[in-house]
């Protein structure tokens, strides 16, 4: 076994709280410039960056052939000639150190190695190929808990010596006094950290943790922004702190920290600056999808002036029914919609008839002998719906179910407010504006002169504002429609709740609180929710703290979005396998008979079943899976190559017949 455990410190054992090492170099330009020129605006801060980058490049091919590596003082030797103005170099240099102090965290993957080796008397020390000093590297390490003060920490600039050319090793060989043999060595170049010390007959070991995900890499690569590059920083350490523990989701910690943390708090801060602008004085962030939204609203409000923020109770369940009151039931579609369960059970039940209630009213007439638990056909859907038009005890009952909904609607609406004077409006994820449409029919019925407007994730295309719906704001456009179609994947995966769906309201000496379709969730459910708000209330946390959602990078939002769409369109197989245990219910009512798998592999049999769902034909509902995009990451490489042809020319045909 090794007595001597070495670690690379950059990049293995420190991570930074940014994309890439070179992104500290334009908050050092910022601050030379505030520092050392009167006037600011003549200086441009990506300019002065560049030339940081540049001085390093110069120090280094200057004194290549006296020294293995250089020093941070060789660098601005050179820095200060390039510069525009004046600078005090020991002052800079003090500048670029506290920038760096700030930005260096320890890797939680390999703080527990280190840990798990001093408890086994394993000895530890640090190896680094850096210009930075030795003493200000020391504190890194020991400010991060990673080292020890009678550690040894070995860096190139200071003994112009380096790992890159094996030399750094045979000098830390000699001083240590120990063989290569006793020596495991842990780094992340694959060149330097593994190769080179192979070669000496150390154990080498690849650390990759710290190295950017797809996720995190797209946003840098479509996006040079300082505020994206803190973005990342973030999503790292957050992905490395809890992706390397064992646990239920770790698989998930990637998609989780990559991609629904950022958009969920980009799209919460844009509604808190859009809602600002628009004089908007209150916020109402509607159950259940907007649970998670409501958590980051209050996070980053602690450092961003808005509106009010409040937490509604609300479902199409608890809202459609007692909307229909003004329309003599002219809008009852939404009870018959072939996107959930299509049994009449369920269909009246929509209504808030009880089964046994469903069974009294339907005996004796033409659906007397149906069963009742199974999916109705098209044909039969529709002559179920017209034969509950033109019955009028059916008629009246379900207005009467909907005057007696309406009561305590009332009161729960009058409880938050909702009827007072005021400029406010509901948050939520999308998609066609039924739930605004249902508050405003609710209102006007109650003869309220208010006007529900809302501030959406996402809308279809085809919504158009009308008096009926109210104004309406959408984060994705409508060109990025696959937001909408893809919606029970945001809805389930990017905003799972805590809680079951509202069915309704009730009253209890004097206060009105929701009735929940059941008292409790799944367990396995209910623990991803935790588990994702515990990550993306971190990630609002710490960014709010960054102030990178203050003043925001006009193309930022736009390159979060393109992150969702890419990721909708062409997910990853380990993307889509970390997810898809997760049960996608379509009925309002959110039972959980009424669900369909995320994805499944596209076998030969199924292929033209899908072909023809994807060009508007009926099909794969009775497969059992929803996100085709997600069965065709899981299905072998030929099938994912005519399926992505396919709906390529899909997408392109549409965009063609839209012109």
């Amino acid at each position: 076994m090794s007595e001597v455990y070495s670690f690379d410190v950059f990049d293995t054992a420190l991570i930074r709280s940014t994309a890439y090492p070179i992104d500290l170099f334009y908050d050092l330009a910022r601050t030379l410039i505030s520092q050392f020129v009167f006037d600011t605006c003549k200086h441009d801060i990506n300019h002065i960056a560049l030339l940081r980058i540049k001085a390093e490049k110069v120090a280094r091919r200057t004194l290549r052939y006296y020294r293995e590596d250089i020093r941070l003082s060789d660098i601005y030797y050179h820095f200060s000639d390039l510069l525009p103005f004046k600078i005090d170099i020991q002052t800079a240099m003090n500048i670029e150190l506290e920038l760096e102090m700030q930005a260096a965290r320890p890797n939680p993957y390999v703080a527990r190695i280190i840990a798990d080796a001093r408890r086994r008397g394993v000895s530890i020390l640090f190896i680094s190929d850096m210009y930075l000093p030795t003493s200000f590297i020391r504190a890194c390490l020991i400010k991060s808990g990673l080292a020890e003060q009678n550690d040894s920490v070995y860096v190139s600039g200071d003994i112009g010596l380096s790992k890159h050319h094996g030399s750094l090793y045979k000098y830390v060989l000699d001083k240590e006094g120990v063989l290569p043999s006793d020596i495991s060595h842990f780094g992340d170049n694959l060149y330097s950290d593994i190769k080179v010390p192979s070669r000496f007959g150390i154990v080498a070991t690849y650390v990759g943790s710290a190295k950017l995900t797809e996720y995190e890499r797209f946003l840098v690569k479509t996006d040079l922004s300082p505020n994206l590059s803190k973005i990342v920083g973030l999503q790292r350490i957050i992905r490395l702190k809890h992706g390397s523990n064992p646990g239920p989701f770790t698989e998930s910690v990637p998609v989780v920290t990559g991609l629904i943390a950022p958009v969920l708090t980009a799209f919460t801060a844009w509604v808190l600056r859009s809602a600002r602008s628009h004089g908007i004085e209150r916020l109402y962030f509607v159950s259940r999808d907007g649970e998670i939204l409501y958590k980051i609203a209050k996070e980053l409000s602690v450092v961003q002036d808005g509106p009010e923020i409040k937490y509604l109770y609300g479902s199409r369940q608890a809202w459609f029914l007692p909307s229909i009151l003004g329309d003599a039931l002219e809008n009852i579609d939404w009870a018959f919609s072939r996107n959930g369960s299509t049994a009449i059970y369920d269909i009246l039940a929509r209504f808030n008839f009880s089964r046994d209630e469903v069974d009294e009213l339907l005996c004796g007439t033409e659906f007397g002998a149906y069963d009742y638990q199974s999916a109705l056909s098209v044909e039969r859907l529709e002559q179920f719906r017209l034969f509950v038009l033109h019955n009028q005890e059916i008629r009246v009952l379900i207005m009467d179910k909907a005057k007696s909904a309406l009561v305590n609607v009332q009161k729960y609406f009058q409880q938050e407010n909702l009827n007072q004077d005021g400029n406010w409006a509901i948050v939520d994820v999308g998609w066609r504006l039924n739930c605004q449409t249902a508050l405003n029919r609710i209102f006007s019925s109650l003869g309220w002169s208010c006007r529900a407007k809302g501030y959406y994730l996402g809308l279809a295309e085809s919504v158009v504002e009308s008096a009926a719906e109210g104004s309406c704001h959408s984060y994705f456009r409508g060109s990025e429609d696959i937001i909408v179609k893809r919606g029970l994947i945001i809805e389930h995966i990017f905003t799972a709740s805590t809680h079951s769906s509202v069915a309704g309201y009730k009253v209890s000496k004097g206060w009105t609180s929701p009735v929940f379709v059941s008292e409790s969730q799944d367990i396995q459910l209910s623990a991803y929710a935790e588990f994702l708000h515990s990550l993306c209330l971190e990630f609002a946390k710490e960014s709010a703290l960054l102030g990178v959602w203050r003043n925001p990078d006009i193309s930022m939002d736009r390159t979060i979005r393109s992150a969702v769409i890419r990721f909708l369109k062409y997910p990853s197989a380990e993307a889509v396998k970390s997810i898809n245990w997760v049960p996608l219910v379509l009925d309002q009512s959110h039972k959980m008979s009424c669900y369909l798998k995320i994805g499944v592999p596209i076998s030969l049999t199924n292929l033209l079943n899908l072909i023809r769902y994807e060009m508007g034909f009926k099909g794969n509902m009775q497969l059992g899976c929803y996100w085709v995009e997600g069965a065709i990451a899981l299905s072998p490489p030929w099938i994912r190559v005519i399926m992505r042809s396919l709906l390529f020319g899909q997408r392109l045909a549409n965009k063609l017949l839209l012109r």
